[in-house]
């Protein structure tokens, strides 16, 4: 049988079982299948059915009144976090990581050096050769899923031969000459322009319409197999040699370094001719060449400890500073940003650069009317690194008072930085606010800050239950100009919504209490239901959770004594999605890790594990309670876990703790 005869077969297969299961589903209400096969099964189909339209059957499933509809985008828990790369910036942070790395191993470490794409990163799913899913990172755990997108890149391949699952990972990025050409276009078109190739690939592949990319050009740089041992792949440059055998596109700068000397000379010679390269790159990353040291170094909660991103520091340039502005953050800290003449910094026009604090101010001995230089290596607002010709006398003097309430400013636990500890300075309330509604929080899009700003200074916005009463000053809103009934009613809509959809932890990590960001508020969500079980449990129970930590328990505890009605209102304002009662804590106090192939993707287990109050780890240590897996390995994991006399149970005996 051909290979035409294969595809047609399978697609004659896929439509006959769909049907069969929608039959099933819709009509008599008894579904012999998972949500999640039934996805996996249609989005196959799909596939097949858009590379050969000639095989698709009359009674297709995927067919729809008016054509093809995109849904909106849906979210998908990693199988395993996409973390980002601690950075460093100099040859003695390069020297460190090395150092760092080979403290205490008894083999010979060697370092995959690969340019750093600054693009989006993407996961990619394959399930029986055939791609079924792109995620983007979103905020690690969980991401966008962008496969109807990611089908119009053409270096991305849509078939594997290689037929068992498959996770990669990589970096979908805009050819600076494509980036150009549209630039041209959209001006051309009176479109306003994109600031930079990233954020171009980034608004790009988050459309609800493909059909918009066909014309963008889009490629890929794939860098990563999540599992890697499955392959027997012993190497980081192993992984990209059979990434390009599997036809993904790679990058050919990738190169193998013994130690410093090699390893710095690379990056030397990649940062004279990167300019030359069709991609903007922001430097180099640097992993561990042997992967079965991946596990043993570990992670923190933000970065694995195998790898480290060198971020280029290439674009400097010098301004004179027009005026230097105090202003307030969340926390009542002072910073100081000095507003300076226009210049351009890596293709963005830099109009204000970082201070840091007072002292920071005092030591560089800068004022309002010196020449001064400013480095941008890529974040937000670029930093001043020294004076290029002192125009005036002496330095500016910093503010005794908060620029905002005019509260007498104090350093705190003996910190060179200024804080303001008013609890009702307007400015830090705005910015707390502003972190409570932000994406990884309530992720009230339609709540802009100048929309934040401006209602504050209305007297309708002041702290966070004020949020939820918005909605009693609608008539007013709508007089004033530029809130137009849509606008308003998307606003009201998007606050109340929030209510029924923010799972716990991002409530509590909208909260902004200090140390407890995204990845720890989760954790403390396996222990806690409410704010009402937060203000009755005893800290210290709390020691026991992976990474939380004496610093963490005593942050927790000033805000539960300052903040305890707010706390108990916010109970009464939301209905938690992730609420659980305590006879579902079956797996309190139990940590997990995954390896191998289960019956049902990872995430399921990840959120069966979460539910029933236990915790997911991505590594292997000491602490680990269960691994979990259905086969005797080989796998680095199953081997380490043997060594530290971790439990081994397979997924049967893993659903029979939940009984």
């Amino acid at each position: 049988m051909n290979s035409n005869n294969n595809i047609e077969q399978k697609i004659k297969e896929l439509t006959k079982n769909i049907n069969k299961w929608n039959k099933e589903y819709y009509d008599l209400s008894s579904p012999s299948v998972s949500d999640a096969k039934y996805d996996l099964e249609i989005r196959k189909l799909e596939i097949l059915e858009q590379e050969y339209p000639q095989f698709i059957q009359k009674d297709s499933p995927t067919k729809k009144v008016g054509g093809k509809v995109v849904p909106s985008l849906k979210e998908f828990s990693h199988n395993k976090p996409m973390l980002s790369l601690a950075k460093a910036h100099s040859e003695n942070d390069i020297l460190k990581f090395i150092q760092n790395t080979q403290n205490n191993i008894n083999k010979t470490v060697t370092y995959s050096l690969e340019p750093k794409i600054d693009g989006v990163s993407i996961s990619l799913h394959y399930n029986d050769g055939i791609l079924v899913r792109a995620v983007t990172r979103g905020t690690g755990l969980v991401g966008s899923d962008v496969t109807h997108n990611i089908k119009e890149i053409q270096n991305i391949p849509k078939f594997l031969n290689y037929k068992q699952d498959l996770e990669v990972r990589g970096e979908i990025y805009f050819p600076k000459s494509e980036f150009n050409k549209l630039n041209q276009e959209r001006l051309a078109n009176n479109e306003k322009l994109f600031a930079n190739p990233r954020n171009a690939a980034s608004g790009s592949i988050q459309q609800l319409d493909s059909a918009n990319l066909k014309n963008r050009n889009l490629l890929s740089i794939i860098y990563d197999i999540v599992d890697p041992n499955k392959l027997n792949l012993k190497l980081q440059t192993d992984v990209i040699a059979k990434l390009k055998e599997l036809s993904f596109a790679v990058n050919p700068y990738v190169k193998e370094g013994k130690n410093f000397e090699d390893i710095w000379s690379s990056i030397l010679e990649f940062k004279k001719n990167k300019d030359s390269f069709d991609y903007e790159s922001d430097g180099f990353v640097l992993k561990v060449n042997q992967l079965d040291l991946w596990d043993l170094y570990g992670q923190t909660a933000k970065f694995p400890k195998h790898a480290i991103a060198f971020k280029f520091e290439t674009e400097e340039k010098n301004s004179i500073i027009k005026n230097i502005i105090p202003t307030v953050g969340r926390s009542g800290k002072i910073s100081y940003i000095a507003e300076i003449n226009p210049i351009n910094l890596l293709q963005t026009t830099v109009q204000r650069a970082t201070l840091h604090n007072a002292d920071f101010i005092k030591n560089m001995n800068i004022n309002i009317g010196d020449e001064v230089s400013i480095i941008k290596s890529g974040e937000i607002i670029p930093k001043i690194t020294g004076i290029k010709n002192k125009n005036t006398k002496g330095y500016y003097q910093k503010n005794l008072n908060c620029p905002s309430c005019g509260y007498k400013l104090i350093h705190l636990n003996n910190l060179v930085d200024q804080f303001c500890i008013n609890k009702t300075c307007k400015e830090k309330l705005k910015k707390q606010l502003m972190h409570f509604v932000s994406k990884n929080a309530l992720d009230i899009e339609t709540l802009a800050e100048k929309n934040i700003e401006f209602l504050f200074d209305k007297g309708l916005l002041s702290d966070f239950l004020s949020l939820f009463n918005l909605h009693n000053y609608r008539s007013l809103i709508l007089s004033y100009e530029g809130f137009k009934e849509t606008k308003v009613d998307k606003i009201i809509n998007a606050i109340q919504e929030s209510r029924i959809k923010t799972p716990f932890y991002k409530v509590f990590y909208g909260l902004g209490i200090k140390h407890v960001g995204l990845k720890v508020a989760q954790l403390l969500s396996g222990k806690l239901n409410n704010f009402k079980e937060f203000l009755s449990i005893d800290l210290s129970e709390l020691e026991s959770i992976n990474t939380i930590g004496p610093a963490i328990i005593k942050e927790l505890d000033i805000y539960r004594k300052e903040n305890k009605q707010l706390l108990i209102q916010l109970d009464n304002v939301f209905i938690y999605l992730n609420k659980m009662e305590k006879d579902t804590q079956k797996l309190l106090g139990l940590t997990f890790a995954i390896t191998g192939k289960l019956a049902n993707p990872r995430s399921y287990y990840q959120k069966l594990i979460l539910d029933n109050g236990g915790q997911f780890s991505a590594s292997i240590n000491k602490n680990l309670s269960y691994l979990i897996t259905n086969e005797s390995s080989s796998s680095s994991k199953y081997i380490k876990a043997t060594e530290l006399g971790v439990k081994i149970i397979t997924e049967l005996e893993f659903l029979k703790l939940l009984k």
